[in-house]
Formats: structure tokens, sequence, C-alpha cells
């Protein structure tokens, strides 16, 4: 058993700096054909409903590929353009391309940027314009060759090959490392272990994020959120880690009173009334200090029992620490934050004005992006099943 141990701990000590070295060639290559290669993707949002011809061309031209625009003289039209997805620049200017189609008008690519033209005039300008969507030849760029010297024949050096040195000091000292570890180490990983065995059986915490998705699928379906306002929030929620229902609150898509409203029909708690049961103190200093920490307000309070107003009946993390602060059964009811929190609401944030003209994010937010697309999935899928059931009863 000993001698099958040291023989598995060898080869283990031979194989994973093979496989590190392996992850970091491949990652390399991969990062550098990402970084240079052309498919770089970004995640637009566009939204263009009967649009002047002029604004829609400033949106997706100007805005979001950060190009100009010339556009002849009669050449007008009422775009209509939904994106929200992920795409390469070629990808949206083919989308937009082929809206423009529908009006007779060419998208041409210029050497300053482009030029929306009538199709008719396009085709037969000469020299023909490379226009966007047309089956054009695309000319290879001729290859630079190094011209040959008078010592010998010209030497095209390849820059990977440069990195060859550092990938082998690298791999070595990944071999070395690997196997102190794998000498030296196992007593501090058994201790270790036997340490946190006891931690790691324990069953991880429930998330709410199936509930918090009721609530906005909730809110979504009984209020028109404009898409702009519901892009605003996703792009919140993400910056700051805060739910999306509430990021639909701050930024006004709903009211706090909707945001109640919505709690209450998903968890099934009551809804608090300060004119019929008003908040006071509870007297004891250290559960007043954490009630004023938080968005809480006391209700009723006696030796066994507390019953708090809340605005967010989905934060379990903020009542456990409450029912062990006041040694008391929490009972929740769900009030508007304007009631509970009388001290101002949301922080200001100037993003939270969207422009009439949907353009990408100037920055990457991938957080946002992914909130916004499980909500729009969630909703289609929401309308599909609606309109099955809607056909199966007719």
């Amino acid at each position: 058993m000993r001698l099958s141990r040291r023989f598995l701990a060898r080869v283990a000590s031979y194989v994973l700096p093979l496989c590190i070295g392996a992850a970091l060639l491949l990652g390399s290559a991969g990062g550098a054909r990402a970084a240079a290669g052309p498919d770089a993707r970004s995640f637009y949002l566009i939204s263009l409903s009967q649009t002047p011809l002029t604004e829609a061309a400033d949106a997706v031209l100007v805005k979001s590929l950060g190009s100009t625009v010339q556009i002849d003289e009669g050449v007008d039209a009422d775009i209509t353009l939904s994106i929200a997805e992920p795409m390469t620049v070629e990808d949206l200017e083919i989308a937009f391309a082929a809206e423009l189609s529908n009006h007779g008008i060419a998208l041409v690519r210029e050497a300053e940027g482009y030029r929306l033209a009538d199709v008719s005039v396009a085709m037969v300008e000469t020299p023909r314009p490379l226009i966007v969507g047309a089956p054009l030849p695309t000319p290879k760029a001729p290859i630079a060759q190094q011209p040959a010297s008078d010592d010998g024949p010209a030497v095209v050096s390849d820059p990977r090959g440069k990195a060859w040195g550092v990938y082998a000091a690298l791999i070595l000292v990944a071999a070395v490392v690997a196997g102190l570890a794998v000498r030296f180490g196992q007593p501090l990983f058994v201790g270790l272990r036997r340490r946190f065995a006891h931690t790691s059986r324990r069953p991880a915490a429930v998330a709410n994020s199936t509930q918090r998705d009721a609530v906005v699928d909730w809110l979504l379906s009984r209020h028109s959120v404009p898409l702009p306002l519901l892009a605003s929030a996703c792009d919140r929620a993400a910056r700051l880690t805060r739910p999306v229902e509430q990021a639909l609150c701050d930024v006004g898509a709903v009211t706090d009173a909707n945001l109640a409203d919505a709690y209450c029909a998903i968890t099934g708690l009551s809804r608090w009334d300060p004119a019929t049961t008003p908040a006071h103190t509870s007297g004891d200093m250290v559960l007043d200090a954490f009630i004023q920490k938080h968005p809480l307000r006391v209700v009723e309070l006696d030796d066994w029992s507390l019953v708090v107003a809340c605005a967010d009946p989905l934060d379990d993390r903020t009542y456990a620490a409450l029912s062990r602060t006041a040694r008391r059964m929490v009972t929740l009811r769900v009030g508007r934050l304007s009631e509970i929190v009388t001290d101002g609401g949301a922080a200001s944030d100037p993003e939270h004005h969207a422009p009439l003209v949907i353009v990408p994010w100037s920055r990457p937010r991938p957080y946002g992006a992914h909130l916004l697309q499980a909500i729009l999935a969630r909703r289609s899928a929401a309308e599909a099943g609606q309109a099955s059931g809607d056909v199966n009863v007719q």
C-alpha cells in the first residue's frame, strides 16, 4: 500500500506540471486569438420602432460602432430594429443592412465611415462601392516578405517561438512545486481536511433566487416596464449587487407600493399598515441598534415573539441575525420602503435616465446583460405557455 501511494505521488508530480504547461500554452494562444481575432463579440442593446433614418443611423453606426455616416439626398425611411444579444461588428452591420434593404437603401462602407444610398444608384456606381451584405470578393492582402540579404536568404521570424523558453521555465517551476507539494504537503492536507470536515458537511443555505425571479415576473406581468428601464435596472442590480426587483423600484419602473404587493403575493405575508399598528422602539439598546442599521420597524414585541415591518422579506440572513439578537421568534410584515425608511430614498444614479434610442452600453457589463437575458427568456417562455394554453382551450 505504501509503495503504491509513493508510485501514484511520483506519477502525479510528473503529470500535474505537464497539464499546467499545456493549459498555459493553450490559454495564451487562445487569449491571443481572442484579442487579435475579428470575432470579438460585444453585447448590443438596440430598440428602434419606426425611428427616422437619421436617428437610427446615428444610434447604430455612430454611437454603437463609433463611426461616421453620410446620407444621400432623397434617402429616407422609418427603421424598426430590435437587438439584445452579443454579436460581432460584422453581424451588427449585416443586421442593419438587412433592415435597410427592405426600404431600398444600401449600406456602403467607405474609408471614412458609412454612406446610406439608394440601392439602384449604388449598384451602378463606378468603381463599384463596397456594399455591406453584397456578395463581393474580398481580396487577400499580400504577405510581406523580408528581402534577402547578402549573407543568405531571408528568414521569417515567428514571434511565438520567443515564448517557448518562458513556457519551459514555467513548466520546470511547476514540476518542482508539484513534487514538493506531493512529497511534503500531504500531512498538511490531511490536517486541514480533518479540521474542516465538520463544517463541510453542513447543508448550504437555500438561496431565494427562485422567489426573487417570481417577484420580478409578477411585477412585469402586471406593470408595463419599458425595455430601457428594465435594462437600466439589470445594470444597477449587477453593479450594486442589489436584487433586480428593488433596482426596478430605484429606477422608477415600479413604485414601492407595487414592490410590496409583489412580495406579499409571492411570500404570502401580510401588509403592514402604519396607521393601525404604528411602529415603536423595543427598549433594548442592542436590538434598537440593530433595527437602526437595517430597513426594519418594530411593530409588536413580547417576551417570546417579535413582529417587524420590512421592505425585503427575502433577506433571510438579516432576519436570522435579528432573531439571534432579539432572542425571540421573528414574524415579518411587508411594508413600503418609504414608510420604513423615512430619511430618504435610494441613492441617485445618473444612469437611471435612459435615452429614447437605446445604444450599446459604454463599458462591458456582463452581469447586467445576463440578468436581462434571463428575464426576457422567462417572459418569452411564459407568453409561449399562455399562448399554447389558449389554443388548447379553443
